[in-house]
C-alpha cells in the first residue's frame, strides 16, 4: 500500500491533534486541581494571614512564654493570625517590659499577649502606627494600673485550697508536712496562696502543720543543709513547696538525703528539671499553671475583643496536676 504526500499530511495532522487532545485532557484532569490545591494550601500559610499576634516578656520566663506561644500558635489558622514570640535571647539582653511593648508596636501588630511579672507597674499600652492602641492581653500577674483588654492569670485563693486537698491525699488525713516559706510576704499573689493553704489545713484535724521560714537570702547550699537538718529530723512526711525554684531546691536536698524515711514533696512549678524529679519520684505531685491553655484563652479574648469590642476582664487560667508514675 502506497502512501502519498497528502495521506502523511492527514496521518501527522490526526496525531497532533490525538496529542492535542491528550495534552488538553491531562491539564484539565490533572493540572488544575494541582494548581488549585497548590494555591489553597499557599493561603493558609502564616504569610497570607490577616491578623498578626504578638507573644511577648521577658528572657527568664521564656520556657512558659513558649508554651504560651505554642497554644496559641495552635489555634492560630482558627482567627486567620500569624503569631510570633518576641523575648530577649538572654538575661543580658533584658529590657523592661515597656521597652518590649515599644518594639512590638513597630510591628504593627493586630494584638499582643504579655508576661507581666510581680515588678512591672506603670505600663503604658503600645499603639499602632496609626496612634491607636492596640489590644493588650496580659497573663500571670495582675495589675489593675495595665490598661489590658483581658487578664488570665491564677486564682491563688483556691489554689492554695487545692494544694491543701492534694496533701491530705497523700498522707491520707494523718501527718505532719512542712510549708517551705522563702517568698516575700508582699507579694499580695503568694500572701494569698500561703493564707488560703494554711487556713484549708487546718480544716484536716488529723494534719499537723509547721511553716519553714527560710528567708530570701538562702542561697542552694543553705537552703539544702536546712532542709537536711530541720526537716529531715523532725520527722515531716510531706514538704510542700509554692514556687518553682524551692520545689527543685527541696527534691536536691531530699534525693541526697539517706536517711530510710520516705519524705513527700508537693512543689509548684514547672520545667524540665522540676519534671526530671517528677520523673524520678522524689517529687511526688507537681502543680502548674495550664500555660498552653493560656495561649488558647488569650487568642479567644483577643479575637472576642478585635471583632466585637469586648472581652472578659479576668479568667481564671487552669491549674494542672502531674504525678509520679503517671503518663
Amino acid at each position: 500500500m502506497k502512501f502519498t504526500l497528502g495521506h502523511s499530511a492527514r496521518i501527522i495532522s490526526i496525531v497532533i491533534s490525538i496529542v492535542m487532545v491528550a495534552v488538553f485532557f491531562f491539564y484539565i484532569f490533572y493540572l488544575v486541581p494541582y494548581v488549585s490545591d497548590t494555591a489553597s494550601a499557599g493561603d493558609d500559610t502564616a504569610e497570607n494571614r490577616k491578623y498578626h499576634v504578638l507573644v511577648v516578656g521577658k528572657a527568664e520566663n521564656e520556657s512558659f512564654l513558649q508554651q504560651i506561644y505554642t497554644g496559641a500558635q495552635q489555634v492560630s489558622k482558627k482567627y486567620d493570625a500569624v503569631v510570633e514570640l518576641h523575648v530577649p535571647e538572654s538575661k543580658a539582653e533584658n529590657m523592661s517590659l515597656q521597652v518590649l511593648l515599644e518594639y512590638a508596636s513597630f510591628t504593627n501588630p493586630d494584638g499582643i499577649i504579655a508576661y507581666i511579672g510581680e515588678s512591672e507597674t506603670n505600663i503604658k499600652a503600645p499603639v499602632n502606627i496609626d496612634g491607636k492602641q492596640i489590644p493588650l492581653i496580659t497573663v500571670v500577674q495582675y495589675h489593675p494600673d495595665i490598661p489590658q483588654v483581658s487578664f488570665i492569670g491564677t486564682n491563688y485563693s483556691e489554689l492554695g485550697r487545692k494544694i491543701a486537698v492534694e496533701s491530705s491525699a497523700y498522707l491520707k488525713g494523718h501527718g505532719s508536712l512542712a510549708i517551705i516559706n522563702t517568698s516575700s510576704s508582699n507579694n499580695p499573689n503568694y500572701s494569698t496562696l500561703m493564707n488560703s493553704l494554711i487556713n484549708s489545713l487546718e480544716e484536716y484535724t488529723g494534719i499537723k502543720t509547721t511553716i519553714s521560714d527560710f528567708g530570701l537570702s538562702q542561697g542552694a547550699t543553705a537552703f539544702e543543709r536546712r532542709v537536711e537538718n530541720e526537716i529531715g529530723a523532725d520527722n515531716i512526711d510531706l514538704v510542700v513547696c509554692l514556687t518553682t525554684e524551692d520545689t527543685i531546691h527541696a527534691a536536691q536536698s531530699l534525693a541526697d538525703m539517706n536517711n530510710g524515711r520516705r519524705i513527700g514533696i508537693i512543689g509548684f512549678g514547672e520545667g524540665d528539671i522540676a519534671d526530671m524529679y517528677l520523673n524520678r519520684g522524689i517529687i511526688t505531685e507537681l502543680l502548674s499553671i495550664d500555660s498552653p491553655k493560656i495561649g488558647e484563652t488569650s487568642m479567644s479574648e483577643l479575637f472576642e475583643f478585635i471583632r466585637y469590642g469586648y472581652a472578659n476582664s479576668y479568667i481564671n487560667a487552669d491549674v494542672r496536676i502531674k504525678k509520679a508514675g503517671s503518663r
